[in-house]
């Protein structure tokens, strides 16, 4: 299990992100959407996802829907975290 704080669900995913990833996530982009109508309704989530660790930087857009804008945009974080090559701490 990991945990993370901030001052939203997506702050708080980051943050998590965080504690296992050497450089730096961070959220560049972030625009969201409902599609459909009536009860058919879903959020769509688009984030661009910035990652820096010593040496590089690379952007990553993610993209993701869910019945749940929060679910959606969680989605789309790590949709773009899994385009980068993300070092992972050691243990």
């Amino acid at each position: 299990m990991i945990r993370g704080e901030g001052n939203g669900p997506l702050s708080a995913l980051l943050s998590a992100l965080h504690s296992h990833v050497e450089g730096t996530l961070t959220i560049r982009e972030y625009s969201e959407h409902s599609v459909g109508e009536g009860t058919e309704v879903i959020g769509a989530s688009y984030v661009e996802l910035t990652y820096e660790v010593v040496g590089s930087k690379k952007n990553a857009w993610g993209v993701a829907t869910d019945a749940d804008t929060t679910a959606s945009g969680i989605k789309a974080v790590l949709c773009a975290a899994n385009r980068l090559d993300i070092v992972i701490r050691a243990s």
